[in-house]
């Protein structure tokens, strides 16, 4: 499962009681799924904050600000105890960003008569700083880790709450906001996308159970103006026939989900191989010879496959023999005698003698990485036809073909 982002900010002088924070919501069994990261652990000496904290708002999902009492603030007459002032700087721009349900502050009590009106209002969650000795700068481990006992006890009952809210338009999942950031660094004026296949915020954030599920074929695809068509049904338990006709322009296509109840996922690195077995059924002719096609079609006995396989950011990748962007074709022939023998493929998605090759006309080809995200696979989509030497696609022809077992690793 990708872990949502928590964002922990704090003063200098409120570090350890940032850090103390984080350690009891790590120590929190219902909160494994998130990861909490502090200020320190983002900013960095080379770039300005305001420019690591207009990045951050892109990734992470909620937001926690510690406020302590650090400064002194002459008001009217009045001196009092306030917060830093960059602390009230970043807590306006995830309010503003990710919504005050999913922004939460915790202020030490001595902090908050020096809020500004327009906040000092809204429900914080406080607590109490404890007291330091002379000659210390700090109050001992022991002490801070008792004073933000029960603190840490309603952030994470908050946290939990929080992550299953319905998510807003501000609150995308991590790979989604992976996509937006690129299309921001691209500088296109509108979002452009084709589709999106298989992944979504509900998904990304369920559990295992099931409750949200995908059927295993997540679309079938033929070139209806040059009179094709494709057509698939599922004879046996995880058994797909495909029955297709290409008359010309692009090729037919099926894609299918890995998983059909959760989108998977590699919790280190990538997916590697790809397998799967398939079949030219023997009766392959009294199949083809039920289906109508206007002209002259050739009856494929042997069908060549293309391989597409779509990434955590959407984009369609295309196995190829090389970079100019020809699909490294795989053939099928029909079996002999009965329905028994299969033909099993095992692809290396790291094979030097294969490219990966983004498809130019399905998804998410114009905000992609440089390359393939294979963290998770969306679905993986199966270019049917005549296979053709130096083809983009492969080419006309009817066939039927059987799949089975598709799975990665």
């Amino acid at each position: 499962m990708v872990k949502q982002v928590v964002f922990i900010g704090s003063s200098s002088e409120g570090i350890n009681l940032a850090r103390t924070l984080r350690s009891r919501l790590q120590e929190d069994r219902r909160l494994k799924h998130f990861e909490f990261k502090l200020w320190t652990d983002v900013f960095a000496p080379m770039r300005s904050p305001a420019s690591v904290l207009t990045d951050l708002l892109t990734t992470v999902s909620l937001a926690i600000l510690v406020f302590t009492a650090d400064d002194v603030t002459k008001k009217r007459g009045r001196t009092m105890k306030s917060v830093r002032d960059n602390l009230l700087f970043e807590f306006g721009l995830f309010w503003g960003k990710l919504g005050l349900t999913r922004t939460l502050v915790l202020v030490e009590d001595r902090a908050q008569s020096g809020l500004a009106s327009d906040i000092g209002e809204l429900t914080f969650v406080t607590f109490q700083r404890p007291a330091h000795g002379a000659g210390q700068k700090e109050p001992p481990f022991a002490e801070l880790r008792e004073s933000m006992d029960k603190p840490s006890m309603e952030v994470g009952d908050w946290v939990a709450q929080a992550a299953r809210a319905r998510p807003g338009a501000g609150d995308l999942p991590p790979t989604l906001l992976r996509l937006a950031a690129n299309w921001r660094k691209r500088g296109d004026a509108d979002f452009q996308l084709y589709s999106f296949s298989g992944l979504s915020a509900e998904i990304e954030r369920a559990g295992n159970d099931g409750s949200h599920n995908q059927e295993a074929v997540h679309h079938l695809w033929a070139d209806a103006e040059a009179g094709s068509w494709i057509k698939a049904a599922i004879t046996e338990p995880d058994l797909f026939r495909v029955t297709f006709c290409n008359k010309g322009g692009s090729s037919s296509n099926i894609a299918l989900r890995l998983n059909k109840c959760r989108v998977p996922e590699v919790s280190n690195g990538s997916f590697t191989k790809l397998r799967f077995e398939a079949r030219v059924p023997h009766d392959w002719q009294a199949l083809l010879a039920k289906e109508t096609a206007e002209g002259n079609v050739e009856r494929l006995a042997l069908v060549s496959l293309g391989i597409r396989l779509i990434d955590s950011l959407h984009t369609h990748w295309k196995l190829c023999r090389n970079r100019n962007g020809e699909y490294a074709f795989y053939d099928v022939v029909p079996c002999e005698g009965d329905d028994t023998a299969w033909k099993s493929f095992e692809i290396k998605l790291t094979d030097k003698q294969l490219s990966w090759c983004v498809f130019g006309s399905d998804g998410n080809y114009r905000y992609a990485d440089e390359h393939p995200d294979f963290k998770h696979i969306l679905a993986v989509v199966l270019e049917l036809g005549k296979g053709l030497v130096g083809a983009s696609v492969p080419g006309p022809g009817m066939g039927v073909i059987e799949f089975k077992g598709l799975n990665a690793v």
